[in-house]
C-alpha cells in the first residue's frame, strides 16, 4: 500500500475537518461534511502519532524526524552546512534556518527543536547553500537507491 499518500489524504482530510469546524463556529451555514475525517479515526491517527498532522508543512516534520534520528542514534548536531546530510537533508543548513526562523516558528515547532538539542540562541550567521538541479538530482537518486536496496523495502 502507498502509506505516504493514504497519510497525505488523511492529513487533507483532517485539515479540511479543521476549516470547516472554523466555518460553522463562525456562522457559515450549508457547509459540507463531504471529505471530511471522522472524530475516531483522528483519535486512532493521534494514537499512532501525536504528529501525525502538524499545522506546518510536512517538509519541516520530515526534516525534523531525521535530526532526531540522528540524535537519537548517537549524532551530535551538525555545526556547519552540508557537515551532516541524511536522504538529500542537510541538517546543518536546516538547523541553521530553524535558529534564523525561530520567532516565526509556533511554540510546538520550538518544544520539538528544544528537545533534540536545537539552542536558538547558538549558532552563526546563515549562508544560503547554493546547489544545482544537477546536485540536487544526485542527492534524491542516491536516496531513492538506499532505500530501494533496504532490507526494510517490499515491493
Amino acid at each position: 500500500m502507498a502509506i505516504g499518500v493514504w497519510a497525505k489524504n488523511m492529513r487533507a482530510a483532517a485539515r479540511k475537518t479543521l476549516e470547516n469546524a472554523a466555518r460553522r463556529a463562525a456562522g457559515e451555514t450549508g457547509v459540507s461534511s463531504a471529505g471530511e475525517l471522522s472524530a475516531s479515526r483522528m483519535e486512532a491517527l493521534e494514537d499512532v502519532d501525536p504528529g501525525w498532522c502538524p499545522e506546518w508543512d510536512v517538509s519541516w516534520q520530515r526534516a525534523y524526524r531525521l535530526a532526531r534520528a540522528h540524535v537519537k542514534a548517537g549524532g551530535a548536531l551538525p555545526a556547519g552546512l552540508r557537515e551532516v546530510v541524511v536522504q538529500g537533508e542537510d541538517l546543518g543548513a536546516w538547523i541553521a534556518q530553524q535558529r534564523a526562523a525561530w520567532g516565526r516558528l509556533v511554540p510546538a515547532q520550538q518544544f520539538l527543536l528544544e528537545t533534540v538539542g536545537v539552542d536558538p540562541d547558538e549558532g552563526g550567521p546563515v549562508r544560503p547553500v547554493t546547489r544545482s538541479q544537477d546536485d540536487r538530482w544526485a542527492m534524491n537518486l542516491a536516496a531513492a537507491r538506499r532505500h530501494l536496496v533496504s532490507p526494510t523495502f517490499s515491493p
